[in-house]
């Protein structure tokens, strides 16, 4: 991968599964719930080490004043749009991460 490309936070992409997507539904299919705290659009720092091919991706989650905000980690999903040491884009079948179906 090009070390530029995975370190800029504008090549990353953070949402909810819309059960379109591989990991299915958010929060299981159910209803958000009104307590459910947002995610950011992007990460704010990226570290990668170009030996072990890993990205350590780094994201923000606030809290609600209320302090009872929820979240479902699991359907989480990570998209990354960059480029490869050659210059070449991402596969837009398989530029993203969930944890619940491990598909990338």
């Amino acid at each position: 991968m090009d070390a530029s490309s995975v370190t800029n936070p504008l090549n990353w992409q953070i949402s909810r599964a819309t059960g379109k997507d591989p990991g299915g539904a958010y929060n299981w299919g159910l209803p958000i719930p009104s307590t459910e705290v947002s995610l950011p659009a992007a990460p704010y720092k990226i570290a990668y080490t170009e030996g072990s091919l890993i990205a350590e991706v780094t994201f923000k989650i606030k809290q609600n004043s209320a302090a009872n905000g929820t979240i479902d980690p699991s359907r989480m999903v990570f998209k990354f749009r960059g480029l490869d040491a050659y210059g070449n884009a991402m596969d837009p079948s398989a530029d993203e991460y969930s944890s619940v179906s491990k598909i990338v």
